[in-house]
């Protein structure tokens, strides 16, 4: 099956060298930002020109994303040589710092990075997704029986895959997908035992449930998440 038939309704083909030279990726070290990565990369073998930055920001309170992002980051290189992929823009946040407020301080700065260089970012692409349905996510349950919380911005309302900002564009191309569906583009791709296993999309604090981070702990929100999508989690 073509890419364009497995990605159709997916915006890619607005991604072109008339106005895009750079393109920044959000990668997080998840199954959801690594498959967006596969399919950029994809996408640009016929536009070789177009470089990407990946930027990963670390948190302090379960620092794994760069860890499980670089791996990502690498196997991508070994599957697209042809894509250019720059350099890995990492941000280990202080303690105390607030996850999401770090984010955006590390995306302007590498932005400014860039601004005056040959490399000046045009777009960032991010695997914002959606959540699974209410009656499913009650069922998420810690081992003592309470429903676990998970994100707290909204990802219930159908968005759109594209918006603009002064100066930049965003692009969200799987914002209007679930774990579910997320699954099934990972199985039309290949990827569910070759991409999926080496990504983390854990939120459990505890370094000892996780191995010091390097496991996923299988009862928080995410793990949940992705066992509902996947019907595993590696």
């Amino acid at each position: 099956m073509t890419f364009e038939k497995i990605t159709k309704g997916i915006e890619f083909e607005k991604i072109d060298p008339s106005w895009v030279t750079t393109i920044m990726i959000k990668l997080s070290g998840g199954i959801d930002s690594a498959l967006t990565f596969y399919m950029l990369c994809r996408y640009l073998e016929k536009y070789p020109e177009i470089k990407i930055i990946p930027i990963t920001t670390n948190d302090w309170k379960k620092p794994y994303q760069v860890n499980f992002s670089s791996k990502v980051i690498e196997w991508m290189k070994n599957e697209f040589p042809k894509v250019k992929i720059l350099e890995h823009e990492t941000l280990q946040l202080l303690s105390g710092d607030d996850y999401i407020e770090g984010q955006d301080k590390h995306r302007m700065s590498v932005r400014e990075k860039y601004l005056n260089t040959d490399n000046h970012i045009q777009l960032i692409i991010s695997g914002m997704n959606q959540n699974p349905p209410l009656e499913v996510t009650n069922t998420f349950v810690d081992k003592n029986g309470s429903v676990v919380g998970g994100p707290t911005d909204d990802r219930k309302s159908i968005k759109p895959q594209w918006s603009e900002f002064p100066q930049i564009k965003i692009f969200n191309p799987i914002i209007n997908l679930n774990k579910k569906g997320i699954a099934d583009l990972c199985k039309k791709f290949n990827l569910t035992e070759t991409l999926f296993p080496i990504t983390r999309s854990c939120e459990g604090l505890s370094p000892i449930e996780t191995n010091n981070y390097t496991e996923h702990c299988g009862e928080c929100w995410w793990c949940h998440e992705r066992k509902w999508g996947f019907g595993k989690l590696v």
